[in-house]
């Protein structure tokens, strides 16, 4: 991490829940710096679909991330 983003906070807006359908959700989340991410999803107390993905925005499947300059993630 450089002098600049010492003091940002690593969650620097979300998550939003951007959209939901029967098949898919579009969670909207930026940090400072890369994160792993590890996601449930829950029906009542079940869950019923859970996926993690790295730093580096690699998961099995159809995620899409953008790092922005050296801070957005």
């Amino acid at each position: 991490m450089n002098d600049s983003n010492e003091t940002l906070p690593l969650l620097l807006a979300g998550p939003i829940l951007r959209h939901v359908s029967h098949k898919q959700i579009s969670l909207w989340l930026v940090t400072s710096e890369p994160v792993s991410l590890h996601v449930h999803c829950f029906q009542g107390e079940e869950c019923i679909a859970q996926d993690t993905w790295g730093p580096d925005h690699t998961r099995q499947g159809n995620y899409t991330g953008t790092t922005l300059g050296q801070v957005l993630h």
